[in-house]
């Protein structure tokens, strides 16, 4: 599944849809026995709602030129008025991992990570805070039991802050 700011060289142009789509795989191709694969391609993607992973699945960029960010929506809604303030909201997180939902009804529930078997891997991409940070919002979120064996890899990603950072 590839993701591409040009529609006519990929499948989809938002990671959301796209990690929406690899969700679904298991209903629409129940003999598929292997775990979806995400290619983002160079370029710069926002993301304007937090993205759930509820399955088995590899997210890919093609290196530093694969850039993520949050849309200045996204970021809104992580604001904090002080830093004393701050509780940690796995639904303000950009990649939500284990966690159940029902997106179009925008109903959430932690704790579902039973569907994760081989693990989800992140990898060979940029992320970038997108703008001035006046709020808190976690990059990722995981959610699973403590008895059970997932993997979760996070292999050759940039971080880069504002300038703003301290």
């Amino acid at each position: 599944i590839t993701v591409s700011n040009d529609s006519r060289f990929s499948h989809f142009t938002d990671i959301r849809s796209a990690v929406r789509y690899a969700m679904m795989f298991k209903k629409m191709f129940p003999t598929f026995d292997a775990t979806p694969s995400v290619l983002i391609k160079e370029g710069s993607y926002e993301v304007s709602k937090p993205i759930a992973i509820t399955k088995d699945i590899t997210i890919s960029g093609v290196g530093p030129a694969t850039v993520i960010s949050r849309a200045s929506s996204f970021r809104t809604l992580c604001q904090i008025s002080t830093s004393e303030s701050y509780i940690p909201n796995s639904y303000k997180s950009l990649f939500m991992i284990g966690m159940s939902d029902d997106l179009e009804l925008g109903t959430y529930k932690t704790g579902d990570a039973s569907q994760i078997k081989n693990g989800v891997t992140f990898k060979n991409f940029t992320y970038k805070t997108g703008g001035t940070v006046n709020g808190v919002g976690s990059v990722f979120s995981i959610s699973h039991k403590e008895d059970d064996f997932e993997q979760f890899v996070f292999e050759n990603i940039s971080f880069l802050g504002p300038t703003n950072a301290k």
